[in-house]
């Protein structure tokens, strides 16, 4: 019989049944156990697969949890990236900002973004970007007197601190 002198978290059993009674599973789990080898899993009811290591720019991590440990990210960032293909971009800070504002000029006045403008001439978030979208002349005129308003408010502050 194969299934002899089995070490198991380092006891030695005689033979699967010995290790099965001991470990409270049957022989047939403790054969299999030996199959696949999973031998070290064997009675501590553990049923899921085991982690695959994980390399991260030439770095080999035990896990994806560990790698996310060890790189101050969440482990799904590690997995999402692994199913993308592109597990080396993990980490690493972006070259280039996640938003792509652009530079908007209403009236002479220039904003770092569609946003931006919206706030300062004080319409909700989205006004302007829906404006310069649809063009209707209602607010395209209501964006340019805001725009016109501020304009004058900002000249007035600075000829009061000159």
């Amino acid at each position: 019989m194969i299934y002899k002198n089995i070490e198991i978290r380092g006891v030695v059993y005689a033979d699967a049944r010995a290790a099965a009674v001991a470990l409270g599973v049957t022989p047939d789990n403790v054969r299999m156990c030996i199959r696949n080898g999973t031998l070290h899993r064997c009675g501590t009811g553990g049923s899921h697969p085991e982690p695959l290591p994980v390399r991260i720019r030439g770095r080999v991590y035990p896990s994806a949890r560990v790698a996310a440990r060890a790189l101050k990210v969440r482990a799904n960032t590690i997995y999402k990236a692994l199913g993308e293909g592109d597990v080396d971009r993990v980490g690493v800070k972006r070259s280039h900002p996640r938003n792509r504002a652009k530079p908007v000029t209403i009236g002479g006045l220039t904003f770092p973004s569609m946003r931006a403008a919206s706030l300062e001439l004080g319409f909700q978030g989205e006004y302007v970007s829906q404006v310069l979208r649809k063009r209707t002349r209602r607010g395209l005129e209501e964006i340019t007197a805001a725009a016109m308003r501020l304009s004058a408010k900002r000249d007035a502050e600075r000829g009061r601190a000159a």
